[in-house]
């Protein structure tokens, strides 16, 4: 690209300097949250759709079949945006399908504990073992170190009773 120069003036090329410095300006000023219903349209393709009805393309690095896996739940992105496409940088799932939060993070064993790493909180979380030996929780803990959603109520200090859950990326 040539930019017109002045009269008896050489042509003025702009620098890469410049180029990077305006897309890193465009891209910082569209890294507003987007909240939205996570759509999984096929491999590799995910869609958040605002409440609006507009739709965004989630583009997510290593977080990408993560994303995937959330198909159906709510979630807040944010990042970059190029045109349609929002490059994740952060997110965190808003709605577990019953309008709680839920927990996502790695499953582990700790002595008789289950526990959940929340990747939200930064915290630990020990799930109920009477909601893992029957009714919702059964079948969790065949996903040892697995990445899962966790969707429950507290019933203590860091204890949660398990009343849906998913696994989302296996180890």
């Amino acid at each position: 690209m040539t930019l017109p120069a002045a009269a008896g003036q050489p042509p003025h090329f702009p620098t890469k300097g410049g180029v990077l410095l305006g897309m890193l300006l465009a891209g910082c000023a569209a890294k507003s949250p987007r909240v939205g219903l996570v759509r999984a349209d096929g491999p590799g393709h995910t869609v958040l759709i605002e409440s609006t009805g507009r739709t965004h393309r989630l583009v997510g690095g290593h977080d990408a079949s993560l994303l995937h896996a959330l198909h159906g739940y709510g979630l807040e992105v944010q990042g970059p945006k190029l045109g349609q496409r929002i490059f994740v940088r952060e997110w965190r799932v808003t709605d577990g399908g019953d309008g709680s939060q839920p927990f996502v993070g790695r499953l582990h064993r700790h002595g008789s504990h289950w526990m959940v790493d929340d990747r939200h909180t930064q915290a630990q979380f020990i799930l109920d073992p009477t909601s893992l030996e029957a009714g919702a929780g059964l079948g969790l803990m065949a996903h040892e170190g697995a990445t899962v959603l966790v969707v429950g109520f507290i019933t203590g200090p860091h204890r949660i009773h398990v009343v849906h859950w998913a696994a989302l990326i296996s180890p």
